[in-house]
């Protein structure tokens, strides 16, 4: 009992400040375990000490103390391991036994490759997290999209994901695979990509195989978000009803992930704004959405995207676009002023394009 209340009130605290001084940080330091009989008795002289505060805070009595370092495969500490209060069978408190020093150190050092490794994994991981959104950047900008684009879709899929019932792991990897949804357009000539108002049969044709491009560019991965990727990038032009392209997949044939992207990325291309078109508002991107459920979208992932509007609305808040024209590239230049009624033939062909 008296355990469980320190614990607890240990957890209320803030995190307890070390320095060189204190047992954790002489031992953090010096690289060298610590085994103390009794706190009470260090000497005045020594090179640490011992702080009664959290005690104090917790009500629970430190006595006997065994401070260990632990250390990565290279040598370096990366934590202390500290044990208070060792038991007798009669559960009272008595000296650490000398001779747990070393099983200790060597529960320890695996604690620390633990750390290590964990890590390791976490900063491979903001690399790979850091190279997919650079390389889907280089991609939208040649669409005159934002790389904020990208990070709003991701963060939309993974959102998505969850709300539809995908475990944690599954909705991070589609969060690190969604933003290669249309790095095969890196694979279209500019005056497709970019052309002012509609496209001509041929080109329409030629944009469309963005799909195609992207799923080559990423064929070959063992890695599961790259898997995903291609996956996305083949898949989410499909439709629900099999009028997408290009395979003309239809319901749950058409992958779940690229399902859910295909929700997102039109959500976000219908409500941001851009240097040729004006942000649809928000209420109208969910009622087109709705309108399109059974036709366009899967009706079960539009109905659980509706029901985080607010989540969205956050997550949209949190990564605005630059202001229109800054890191855009321009539209190709016209040789004649735009007419108002050719900007709205525009913004209309942008919307169509969005739900193409």
């Amino acid at each position: 009992p008296e355990l469980a209340r320190a614990a607890h009130a240990a957890a209320q605290l803030p995190p307890i400040p070390i320095s060189a001084s204190s047992l954790a940080g002489w031992v953090a330091c010096s690289a060298t375990p610590l085994r103390i009989d009794d706190v009470a008795t260090i000497a005045a002289d020594a090179p640490y000490a011992f702080d009664p505060a959290t005690d104090r805070r917790t009500g629970y009595t430190t006595r006997s103390m065994m401070v260990l370092p632990l250390r990565e495969p290279e040598g370096a500490v990366i934590g202390v391991l500290q044990l208070l209060n060792a038991r007798d069978e009669a559960g009272r408190v008595v000296a650490f036994d000398p001779a747990l020093t070393d099983l200790l150190m060597s529960m320890g050092s695996q604690a620390a490759v633990a750390l290590h490794n964990a890590r390791l994994a976490a900063a491979l991981r903001n690399a790979y997290e850091e190279t997919v959104f650079r390389l889907a950047a280089a991609a939208e900008m040649r669409d005159r999209e934002t790389g904020e684009h990208v990070r709003r879709v991701a963060l939309y899929a993974q959102a998505l994901a969850l709300q539809a019932g995908l475990p944690a792991e599954r909705a991070e990897d589609i969060k690190l695979a969604s933003p290669l949804h249309d790095v095969g357009k890196i694979a279209i000539p500019d005056a497709i990509l970019r052309k002012p108002g509609g496209l001509t049969e041929a080109e329409r044709r030629e944009m469309q195989r963005h799909t195609v491009y992207g799923a080559r560019l990423l064929e070959g991965s063992d890695l599961p978000p790259l898997k995903l990727a291609r996956e996305i990038a083949l898949s989410h032009h499909e439709r629900w009803d099999g009028s997408g392209y290009p395979h003309g997949l239809a319901g749950e044939d058409i992958p779940l992930s690229a399902r859910i992207v295909a929700v997102v990325d039109v959500f976000d291309a219908l409500s941001s704004q851009r240097v040729y078109k004006e942000a649809v508002p928000l209420e109208r991107c969910h009622a087109i959405l709705r309108r399109e459920a059974g036709r366009h979208f899967d009706p079960a992932l539009v109905d659980a995207f509706t029901s985080i509007a607010s989540e969205i609305e956050a997550i949209r808040r949190d990564h605005p676009d630059p202001p229109p024209g800054v890191f855009e590239p321009a539209a190709p230049e016209s040789t004649a002023p735009e007419s108002a009624s050719s900007s709205s033939a525009r913004a209309r062909s942008s919307m169509r394009r969005s739900l193409s």
